[in-house]
């Protein structure tokens, strides 16, 4: 386990960014707070990772649509939306709620054995890239002599995908891996800020700050029926 990875990721948030998110904490947050409460309750994912995910896709604005199709708040693309049964990706209220679901389905494809919150860090690394290419930088830390297992070993292969000599080697081809790489470094400080500022409500254990017990019946149980499609394998 890395618990340590929350309080000391390696990206570094300007002084712009980190004024803008303290003021968006304010102005914005309360407004999605209790969407991100109530899809906390039904995954069994904390409402402030939830949140910090959300602002790392969207900014919280309901209405953003990303370059490559990308809907909502969360970001889903058109294809997950509507295996999640959502018919109106600018509600965000709907948004968080599948976004959220699909988050704990990836959480529960992953081995149990994962600690958390590795785990959950290699959940939300495959709701960006997806869950083959998340597989991929596994196996290629296995070729490497890490563990597979630990987020701290899988992060740093994740840029290796991105380069021919080993994408070629894997099963689901290029992806940009050090695009994911900074986005978690992002929400892992983003969570920290939040956490800062919502910690006098309640007291829990590290790993408690990122998901109590999540299992696909809870997730709805759509990993058959869809994959991720963040990032798109090159043909």
């Amino acid at each position: 386990s890395s618990p340590e990875l929350e309080r000391t990721p390696t990206a570094i948030i300007n002084d712009f960014d980190a004024s803008a998110f303290t003021a968006d904490i304010v102005e914005r947050l309360p407004l999605f707070r209790p969407a991100f409460e109530a899809a906390a309750q039904e995954t069994g994912i904390d409402w402030r990772l939830l949140a910090a995910l959300g602002y790392q896709e969207s900014r919280w604005q309901e209405k953003a649509r990303s370059p490559n199709g990308a809907e909502g708040l969360m970001m889903l693309m058109p294809r997950t939306a509507r295996m999640l049964g959502v018919k109106d990706s600018f509600d965000a209220t709907e948004n968080i709620r599948a976004g959220s679901r699909y988050l704990a389905d990836l959480h529960g494809k992953l081995p149990a054995r994962i600690p958390e919150p590795d785990r959950m860090w290699m959940a939300i690394a495959a709701y960006n890239m997806g869950f083959g290419h998340l597989e991929d930088a596994r196996v290629l830390t296995v070729r490497q002599g890490g563990n597979p297992d630990a987020w701290i070993d899988v992060r740093e292969r994740l840029t290796l995908l991105s380069e021919e000599f080993w994408y070629l080697q894997v099963r689901h081809g290029y992806a940009r891996g050090w695009e994911t790489k900074l986005m978690l470094d992002r929400i892992q400080q983003f969570l920290s800020i939040i956490r800062a500022r919502h910690d006098q409500e309640q007291e829990v254990e590290p790993a408690e700050i990122l998901t109590s017990q999540v299992g696909t019946t809870q997730a709805g149980d759509v990993s058959t029926r869809m994959r991720a499609e963040r990032q798109v394998p090159t043909e």
